[in-house]
């Protein structure tokens, strides 16, 4: 789900929804829904009267409910002319406790709302006494709509149960909340949903907005408000009818923002009987902010003025130009950003004011030549773009792009290729505005393949009869040769022919333990059946590990005590001598080095009548390092 939803004004959409024109000259308009009267059972509709900062703005009529409106028939809804539904999706118990509930109804009512296209916003009802409480409301409603696309805002209501054992009643009553710690709790909510990405809205009645709250903090914090105020709506005493009162003050005077007013609880909606319907008006701007420019994409500078194409929409109707708008140009003519203007005309004249901004950039470098291709550089040509201050060059590497640098005329060195490699190069011109770079589009990739190189091996670590090399893999490369010196004839030998490219390791078998050998690889390529070769690149050394040695015997000779006897191995530095109460010395074992003079050891246990296990290994020490051959076969002895 799309986690940013439209601004609430994004609603007025021409032949989509009922609006009532309000103009200036006669300000007053009426409920599409009737109202209760003082006499019972009667309703009748009222006319209410917008305040002036509304003129010439349009006004849409809506309800919003919870689980206490009960099964509703949103096409009987649709049919009214209800242009939006605000519905609550959860609401926090007025005990101590505070429980957070889901409403019941919401995932039935959003469903059925926008069957009928009737725009949707989720409320919950608060009674959250922390900024901490605030914020869990928050994330809790978050993850009721997160399944669902919301067309208006998140609503924050806060207000108070109307009972004095009401949490948030008492907490007010009591001391602990004042003015400034309540708005600090609204903020803290609309903080959350906005960090969401979803835009939010703060529900209170006239008097909370007052005294309750800090009204103008939250506005100025970026935050729309609806606010409820009942100025049509009787108040009926049951107990003493003759303190019953119909009032008629038709408009509210509440002089902060606000952006939807709820002003009545008791509206009726023709063809659902016996249900009340909390009403509202929605307040939009101007039509221009249901009117929307298509993005413009990058243009590119020709050296005239550049007229982009792109589609103004209002609604779902597509506006004409010179019909519905006139459209001006400023900046258009170079490298840089402009704008387009566009202006109502027509029916739309003095609706319309619009402006988008789009970019001007230089062509598409053209024409890109390498040359001079060596095995780790090349040389790069391309026709000139016109106004470009310079140019970029990008190389792919591991499927992704990276600059090589900036370039100020058509032509460039690319070094530090790898040699027999593949390199996919392209090119952009920008031009710098004012310290902006205006980048134009990068040039078709264009492939630059290099000489196949020196190969340099490496040598794996020390082994008793093998030493297995590696080398840098070169693309270009259609094979490689391993050659291996050969002491007798004192040459290097080929020992293995590589015909797969792809292949940059040899494993050479079959050598003498504790001795020195010397490698050299080189690539090559065929081009119709001949071989080139590279030059081959630096040799490389590995001595193989010494001999394992035989282990003879290993007794017991006394009280905690074995002694292990072995065959020597010519060469070797010196020997390691391992225990264990363990077959396979995974753990519970020890180890003693003896000096190469010796070919047995003595050692002592932790532990008599026990079964050890023992082996042994000789160690050659190179450039100062222990290089260790393979374990000798075990013995098996117990203790006396």
């Amino acid at each position: 789900m799309k986690k940013s939803i439209k601004k609430i004004m994004s609603l007025l959409l021409a032949g989509t929804m009922l609006v009532t024109p309000i103009t200036a000259s006669a300000f007053t308009g009426g409920s599409i829904f009737m109202e209760e009267t003082l006499k019972k059972g009667k309703y009748v509709y009222k006319t209410y009267t917008h305040q002036d900062r509304f003129a010439n703005m349009k006004i849409q009529h809506g309800i919003d409910v919870s689980y206490h409106n009960g099964t509703l028939d949103w096409s009987e809804i649709k049919n009214a002319g209800v242009e939006f539904a605000i519905l609550r999706a959860a609401y926090r118990g007025y005990g101590d406790e505070g429980t957070l509930v889901r409403d019941s109804k919401f995932a039935e009512y959003i469903r059925g709302a926008q069957a009928y296209g009737i725009p949707v916003g989720a409320y919950i009802y608060s009674q959250a006494i922390t900024t901490a409480e605030a914020v869990q409301e928050a994330n809790y409603i978050l993850n009721i709509v997160r399944g669902y696309s919301l067309d208006l805002p998140i609503v924050f209501d806060y207000e108070f149960a109307g009972v004095k054992t009401g949490r948030l009643d008492s907490a007010w009553k009591n001391g602990e909340l004042n003015k400034t710690k309540m708005t600090d709790i609204t903020l803290a909510f609309c903080n959350t949903i906005k960090s969401a990405g979803y835009d939010v809205m703060v529900y209170a009645n006239k008097t909370f907005l007052i005294k309750n709250i800090d009204h103008e903090v939250i506005e100025n914090a970026g935050y729309d408000v609806w606010l409820a105020h009942y100025v049509n709506q009787p108040y009926v005493n049951d107990e003493y009818p003759e303190k019953s009162k119909e009032f008629n003050y038709q408009g509210t005077d509440y002089t902060g923002d606000f952006k939807i007013w709820q002003y009545t609880s008791t509206g009726r909606i023709p063809g659902i009987e016996g249900k009340r319907f909390d009403c509202n008006f929605m307040y939009g701007g101007d039509i221009s902010s249901s009117v929307k420019i298509s993005d413009i994409p990058n243009q590119v500078y020709t050296g005239s003025e550049v007229v982009p194409s792109y589609t103004v929409t209002y609604g779902d109707n597509i506006l004409v130009d010179g019909l519905d708008y006139v459209a001006t140009y400023q900046n258009n003519s170079s490298i840089g950003t402009a704008t387009v203007n566009v202006l109502g005309a027509g029916t739309y004249e003095g609706l319309l004011n619009l402006t988008k901004k789009f970019n001007i950039v230089p062509d598409t470098v053209r024409d890109v030549r390498p040359s001079n291709v060596k095995t780790d550089s090349a040389e790069l040509s391309w026709s000139a773009v016109n106004g470009a201050s310079g140019y970029i060059i990008q190389i792919q590497k591991n499927g992704k792009w990276t600059n090589l640098g900036t370039y100020p005329s058509e032509r460039a060195s690319i070094k530090g290729l790898m040699p027999g490699s593949v390199n996919n190069i392209h090119i952009a011109a920008y031009t710098n505005v004012n310290g902006i770079n205006y980048m134009g589009a990068y040039s078709d990739a264009v492939k630059i393949e290099t000489a196949v190189g020196a190969v340099n091996p490496r040598a794996s670590a020390y082994a008793n009869n093998f030493v297995t090399l590696t080398w840098d893999k070169q693309t270009a490369a259609n094979g490689y040769e391993v050659f291996k010196y050969d002491a007798s004839s004192k040459k290097y030998v080929l020992y293995k022919n590589i015909t797969n490219p792809n292949t940059n390791a040899c494993k050479v078998t079959g050598l003498a333990s504790n001795k020195k050998y010397n490698f050299k690889v080189r690539a090559y390529q065929i081009d119709d059946s001949e071989k080139t070769y590279a030059p081959f690149g630096a040799v490389v050394s590995q001595y193989t590990s010494i001999a394992k040695p035989k282990l003879n015997s290993a007794k017991s000779t006394s009280k905690k005590k074995i002694k292990a006897y072995w065959s020597k191995v010519k060469g070797a530095s010196g020997y390691q001598v391992m225990w264990s109460t363990y077959k396979n010395f995974s753990k519970n074992y020890k180890t003693k080095s003896v000096k190469a003079k010796y070919s047995s050891k003595t050692v002592t246990t932790a532990q008599s009548k026990k079964t050890y296990y023992v082996r042994v290994r000789a160690y050659k020490t190179i450039s100062g390092k222990k290089v260790y051959s393979p374990w000798s076969n075990t013995k098996k002895v117990k203790t006396k």
